[in-house]
């Protein structure tokens, strides 16, 4: 049953990090969202950092219902970068059901361990190589800047879409779809991560496959909106403690 989580909250406050925010309402637990509580909705900068204060504030909730997905394409751990972020340091794994996890509250929050970040200059359409490091996996932030032209199509259309395509040391390789604006914010490269239960078993010490290449992809013409160069911003990062 993957439903069967909602029995452990109880009368404790918690909040619902996805979009199956009905979860909490229509069963009557105590909800308490955060300032923007669907994660696909947190697609820039400033609504990101708005969710960041208010984890930062402290009065969080006691527990949370996590599933990790992403919408229209997008790498999972993109969505809500801020709030995913705050969870592995600030909660810890309680239960799985299914799609969901539920987190608990930790009395003492452990911190993230960030090693030296490192800016590389990438080439729309051209890959990017990654040299190996000692940490596999690393907090990714992407400057990718529209031109005039395509700050004009922004503002009487829709912003154009680009794509992430990543290749990973076993040999898999992924493509996402890749909004400039939402990728401002440091978030977990790590496109394996393809469920909450894979995120939190990461987060135990489960081993992922380091990713060697990037690749800032568009559909025919596209490119034209966007300035040629662009840069990615990469920190390594680990939690020591266990979960």
């Amino acid at each position: 049953n993957q439903y069967g989580l909602l029995n452990s909250v109880t009368d404790q406050s918690v909040d619902v990090v996805g979009d199956q925010q009905g979860l909490a309402i229509l069963t009557g637990l105590h909800y308490q969202p955060r300032p923007v509580f669907q994660n696909y909705v947190a697609n820039n900068a400033y609504l990101q950092d708005l969710n960041a204060r208010y984890w930062e504030a402290g009065n969080t909730p006691d527990q949370v219902i996590q599933s990790l997905n992403g919408i229209d394409g997008t790498m999972p751990t993109q969505s809500d970068s801020q709030t995913l972020l705050h969870l592995l340091s600030h909660y810890r794994h309680q239960e799985t059901s299914g799609i969901y996890v539920l987190l608990s509250k930790r009395e003492s929050p452990v911190s993230a361990t960030l090693g030296d970040s490192e800016t590389l200059k990438l080439e729309l359409g051209e890959t990017l190589p990654l040299t190996a490091t000692s940490s596999r996996v690393h907090l990714a932030r992407f400057e990718v800047s529209l031109n005039i032209l395509g700050r004009l199509r922004a503002f009487l259309f829709k912003p154009p879409i680009l794509y992430l395509k990543t290749e990973l040391s076993d040999g898999s390789s992924f493509r996402h779809r890749f909004n400039p604006v939402t990728v401002e914010r440091d978030f977990l490269l790590a496109p394996s991560l393809q469920s909450a239960d894979h995120l939190w078993k990461f987060r135990s010490g489960a081993s992922l496959p380091e990713v060697t290449s990037l690749t800032i992809e568009s559909e025919s013409g596209v490119s034209v909106y966007f300035k040629a160069s662009a840069s990615v911003t990469l920190t390594p990062v680990s939690w020591k403690d266990i979960p």
